[in-house]
């Protein structure tokens, strides 16, 4: 039967190409409108290859850095990543690139990179109800996309391993159209390629069984012989190793003879020695994993010389918390590997976390290894210390592979260790096990949730490719929801499955997992109800054996759960469980160990689902009433360490603030790098913090923003979301708590965002809130202070006539409180005014009397000097810029000169901008030219990539075609 109209167009290519294509199947290229562009230096080809790869999925910045520089990255690396990013959107264009939390998201379409049209067409190829000759096709065609070595001008780890993923795929792609077209019986056309690939890579088995069996089809039966003794010869020579079963089975057929097509005649065979082979079958839909499949085929794979110098057995560990796919994992490497072990594999699930069966011991286990390895029932000895030494010695000589699967203890697997070498021992554990690490010297291999695009692979597979293609947001969607583990994944596919229609089946479960809200591991389980298909039960057989060994490491489970925050240091965790920070570091350690956290950088985190499980826990075993204790102590932390990191970063303390206590000596907040590094990490915790204050009437939820202004003031308009929502939220909070004071402050930096955003109209209804504010808590400076702004944003809406009265009466109360810095700020704000009404002269006044006040003015009152002064210059520039471009430079430059590196660090950034345009306008291109380098690397250092101060510099440059 032939294939759909859609499903035989996988494969084809559209009419016309796409206006952008980016190639990664060789070296990095890069084609606009069918024109091959420059890719850029060999960074920016590493990023563009690294989102390409990766196209729809957002990337952290820690993964970025990681692929481009690896583990030693520049001390500049923020302003280098960001550099970057910059000169990739000029190429691309911004709408393509986003910013999605600390990192970017690149969306390319199917047809607009070679590698997601590869993948799809693999998906498609590998589909078991793909007609043969369609598949074929789709092989043929995804193959012509290979020009050389994938990413071939991009150096780096990371970028070496997605090379070999690449390979890797090609490999399969190569595999997978030998193999149908032997199907189809044109093993002539076959042999081609397959003699090229067994002499580019004469150990790979299967290719030269593949070789054999087309050889066979053709009748060149000494050609087929000659290549199975030229491959056991390498195989022996190069690894020490016999042929596998796959090459072993076809030539056997070819020693038969006959027509290849037909069945093998039965032959007698001796009755061999036992050779246990007892692994289960690996997982027909195994996707992804290349690299740690790589790590563990490396790590177990033997040779003869090497285990004559061990002293003991091979034993490598694979740990991870339950649902995160290790036996999958340990299954398919060990599958892989067994060749190298010719007299068998021995496997036994040791059921560590089962709770419906108790575990297993080693008492439990021998008898059905040694039955496996021809020990009779009479012959075997009655105590497990005697069974473990027959084992001991029946497989002394023998090399062999034992896989023990969910292993509970390190003592349980050390009791059933071989003695010698030759052998390997896999196990799969919930648990670190550090004592085998430090006794027997395993290798561990941590399993970690799936990449991005691995999960897309997988549901690919088993959704089918074409859906997946058409439900990008979906897929992505449900990748989240499942936290990338690939039981929940399974699980979901399953449910989608369910629908006859299968894009209505992938909405449906996006919706039903979407609002399941606190029960989503609910929703993850299947129809039969198998308790290993239920997210929920296989957390619970973890969380049932931690409560049994410590009570108090459970209770610290349950509490993270139900805390406002998904990161954890021994600090909050301290204050959830109301204990000193030493005992809270230990019991983060212990739920380190059994998987169920996960390090972070200096911190840990809790996987979404684990997260889900253990607030349901508390739900259960805790009262309302402690939870929400535990809940308030971690909130006023968290105000505690946002007031400590204000503090560091020079903004001083406000009244309504918490007070910081020992936070900054407890998180290193020493300076404003430490503290900028904390807000940064903590910035979607502090988010978290503010909602869950807010909705609990927690002082917190005004303290955090009011914590955070510093670092948002820093971070400019690159934490735009977090800015908005923070003093939205945190304003609403303190106003419904009568805190009018915490209010207004909100509000007043709230619409200085809103100018920066050029959205004036938003600016002034939030600025008239402010004052409002202000004048309930009546208290005079921060009135002031909400006047000033008011005004200001009544000017940029050209209501200049409200703007002077409001400047008026902000100036009497500044001279009234004798406060300097705001009689500076009053008088730029009557020069705006007086300018935008025409009265030039007054407004000269105005300006000139806010320099000179902002210069004499102390430290003592609610602004600083340097705040008045620059305020002063960047509305003197703004404002006589396309006047008097001489007069505007002035100013700039005369607060530049007299405050320098003590003005704030984005104001600086404005002013260097502004007077390199002044300059650039009065012929003094040299200068230009010097402050507008300035100007870009402070910008750039900022992150502040949309502001029109940076754009006007980085013009600046272009036009004068500065090599920066």
């Amino acid at each position: 039967m032939g294939a759909t109209a859609g499903e035989g167009a996988v494969f084809r290519e559209d009419a016309g190409e796409p206006d952008l294509q980016v190639r990664l199947l060789g070296p990095v290229t890069l084609s606009v409108c069918g024109a091959v562009v420059p890719a850029g230096p060999r960074l920016q080809r590493s990023l563009l290859a690294v989102l390409a790869i990766n196209a729809g999925l957002a990337l952290s910045r820690s993964v970025l850095v990681d692929f481009l520089w690896g583990e030693q990255p520049p001390s500049t690396v923020s302003h280098s990543l960001h550099t970057l990013v910059w000169s990739l959107r000029r190429l691309l264009g911004s709408e393509r690139l986003e910013r999605v939390g600390d990192g970017y998201r690149l969306s390319l379409g199917v047809g607009e990179c070679d590698v997601l049209r590869v993948r799809q067409l693999a998906g498609y190829v590998q589909r078991r109800d793909t007609p043969a000759e369609e598949a074929l096709a789709g092989a043929e065609a995804a193959l012509s996309f290979w020009t050389g070595s994938p990413l071939s001008d991009v150096e780096g780890v990371a970028a070496d391993l997605v090379r070999a993923e690449l390979e890797s795929l090609r490999t399969q792609l190569v595999a997978a159209r030998v193999e149908l077209l032997i199907e189809l019986s044109r093993a002539v056309e076959a042999l081609s390629s397959l003699r090229s690939e067994a002499a580019n890579d004469p150990l790979n088995e299967r290719f030269s069984e593949l070789l054999i069996i087309a050889l066979h089809q053709l009748g060149r039966r000494p050609e087929a012989l000659a290549e199975f003794d030229r491959v056991r010869h390498a195989l022996r020579e190069e690894l020490g190793l016999d042929p596998g079963p796959g090459l072993r089975t076809a030539h056997e057929k070819v020693l038969r003879g006959g027509d290849p097509e037909r069945p093998p005649d039965r032959v007698d065979k001796p009755v061999p020695v036992p050779k246990p082979a007892q692994l289960p079958a690996t997982s027909r839909d195994f996707i992804g994993r290349h690299g740690e499949t790589a790590q563990l085929v490396g790590w177990l794979n033997q040779d003869q010389d090497a285990a004559k110098a061990q002293a003991g057995p091979r034993v490598v560990v694979l740990h991870g918390p339950g649902g995160i796919g290790k036996t999958s994992l340990g299954l398919r490497a060990a599958h892989l590997v067994a060749a190298g072990y010719p007299d068998g594999q021995l496997y036994a699930s040791l059921r560590g976390f089962d709770p419906a069966h108790p575990a297993l011991v080693a008492a439990d286990v021998l008898p059905g290894f040694l039955r496996g390895l021809g020990v009779l029932d009479e012959d075997m000895p009655l105590g497990a210390a005697d069974q473990s030494a027959m084992l001991r010695t029946v497989i002394a000589e023998r090399r062999m592979l034992l896989f023990l699967d969910d292993a509970p203890s390190g003592q349980v697997v050390q009791d059933l260790l071989p003695g010698t070498a030759g052998c390997a021992v896999l196990v799969t554990s919930r648990q670190r096990m550090a004592g085998l690490v430090a006794r027997e010297g395993a290798r561990r291999l941590d399993v970690r949730p799936m990449a991005d695009a691995e999960c897309v692979q997988l549901m690919s597979h088993l959704l089918g490719a074409e859906l997946v293609a058409g439900q990008p947001e979906q897929v992505g969607q449900l990748i989240e929801l499942c936290s990338r583990w690939p039981l929940a994944l399974r699980i979901a596919a399953e449910q989608v499955l369910e629908h006859d229609d299968g894009t209505l089946g992938l909405d449906e479960v996006c919706g039903q997992l979407s609002r399941a809200g606190d029960r989503l591991l609910d929703r993850l389980g299947t129809a039969e109800e198998d308790p290993a298909m239920m997210m929920g039960q296989v957390l619970s057989w973890s969380y049932q054996r931690l409560s049994a060994a410590d009570q108090r490491a459970a209770a610290l489970y349950r509490l993270l759960g139900a805390g406002p925050t998904v990161h954890f240091d021994q600090h909050s965790a301290a204050r959830l469980l109301d204990c000193p920070p030493d005992q809270a570091h230990l019991l983060l350690r212990a739920l380190a160990a059994r998987h169920m956290l996960e390090p972070d950088g200096v911190q840990h985190r809790m996987h979404d689902l684990v997260r889900q499980h253990a607030r349901a826990q508390a739900d259960l075993q805790d009262s309302p009433a402690a939870l929400g204790a535990a809940v308030d102590r971690v909130l006023a932390w968290y105000a505690a360490a946002s007031s400590a990191g204000r503090v560091a970063l020079g903004t001083p303390l406000k009244v309504g603030m918490a007070a910081p206590g020992q936070s900054a000596e407890q998180l290193g907040l020493e300076d404003a790098d430490a503290a900028t590094a904390w807000f940064s990490r903590s910035l979607d915790d502090l988010m978290a913090c503010i909602q869950v204050a807010a909705d609990r009437g927690h002082p917190a939820a005004w303290q955090i923003p009011l914590g955070l202004i510093g670092y948002l003031e820093l971070a400019n308009l690159g934490e735009t979301r977090a800015h908005e929502i923070s003093h939205r939220t945190g304003a609403a909070a303190a106003a419904k708590a009568g805190e009018h004071l915490a209010e207004a402050a909100l509000l007043t930096n709230l619409s200085v965002l809103y100018e920066r955003l050029d959205d004036p109209q938003e600016g002034l209804s939030v600025a008239r809130r402010a004052d409002a504010a202000a004048a309930r808590a009546g208290f005079a400076p921060l009135r002031v202070v909400t006047m000033l702004n008011l005004g200001e944003s009544l000017v940029d809406v050209g209501q200049h006539d409200e703007a002077l009265a409001v400047f008026d009466e902000s100036l009497a109360l500044a001279t009234e409180l004798g406060d300097d810095a705001l009689r500076s700020s009053s008088y730029v704000g009557l020069f705006r005014a007086h300018w935008g009404t025409g009265q030039v002269e007054l407004a000269d006044r105005d300006l000139e009397q806010a320099f000179e006040v902002a210069e004499r003015a102390g430290v003592g009152g609610y602004y600083a000097a340097f705040e008045a002064a620059s305020y002063a210059a960047e509305s003197a520039a703004r404002t006589l810029m396309g006047v008097d471009p001489a007069r505007a430079g002035e100013y700039a430059r005369r607060a530049l000169d007299r405050f320098g590196d003590a003005l704030m660090p984005y104001d600086r950034a404005c002013l260097l901008s502004w007077l390199a345009q002044a300059e650039q306008a009065t012929g003094d291109r040299a200068s230009a030219l010097q402050h507008a380098r300035a100007a870009v690397a402070a910008f750039e250092s900022l992150e502040s990539f949309e502001t029109k101060q940076y754009q006007s510099a980085r013009a600046l440059l272009t036009a004068q075609q500065d090599p920066r």
